[in-house]
């Protein structure tokens, strides 16, 4: 029925809605997720940027061959120092690197189910279509079948059996018209074809 019909429409609705909110969380998990990786190749950066300059700071740094023993040990702290700050910042580096790993690996993951699910939300949206067409397609045909009737009369055609006869058109008159005019429009209207 139409309302059957109207009912599949509406609960087709229902289920794009349920996949676009499926497909928006995964676009929002990977947008997310793209951020957090740019972010953390900032940062990486700087701290790569940063071992570098620490390391060579160290080797920057001189000791002449006249330096007293005092000079000598500050200048092999500060070597340390710098070492110490370049190995810290290189450590940094690694672990930016190691979760930006992970974020990948997760944006991946994240990046297949939308892909997924957008492949799904088209073979809804096509099904959807199809449906909807067949749907209307069957109530035009419902309409068209009551629009325009044809007029079908029983007659008794004299053996007892009933024969079905149809009509391109139906003449309605007074009875006083019949034989003045009716029965004369009739034949020549069954003449005419």
């Amino acid at each position: 029925s139409a309302d059957g019909a109207e009912y599949g429409i509406e609960k087709n609705k229902e289920t794009i809605g349920e996949n676009y909110m499926s497909i928006d969380q995964y676009q929002r998990t990977v947008n997310s997720l793209d951020k957090d990786i740019a972010d953390l190749e900032k940062r990486k950066a700087v701290a790569d940027k940063k071992a570098a300059d620490e390391a060579k700071r160290a080797n920057n740094v001189t000791i002449s061959k006249n330096a007293s023993a005092a000079t000598v040990r500050s200048k092999q702290r500060e070597i340390e120092r710098h070492k110490a700050a370049s190995n810290k910042a290189a450590a940094e580096s690694a672990d930016y690197a190691k979760k930006i790993a992970d974020k990948r690996t997760r944006r991946n993951s994240a990046y297949q189910k939308l892909q997924k699910e957008q492949q799904k939300e088209q073979k809804t949206q096509q099904n959807i279509l199809k449906n909807m067409q067949q749907t209307y397609e069957k109530r035009i045909a419902e309409l068209e079948s009551q629009a325009l009737p044809a007029t079908i009369s029983t007659i008794n055609n004299g053996t007892g059996e009933q024969a079905v006869e149809e009509y391109d058109a139906f003449i309605s008159h007074a009875w006083e018209d019949k034989e003045a005019f009716v029965d004369e429009l009739v034949d020549e209207m069954r003449k005419a074809g």
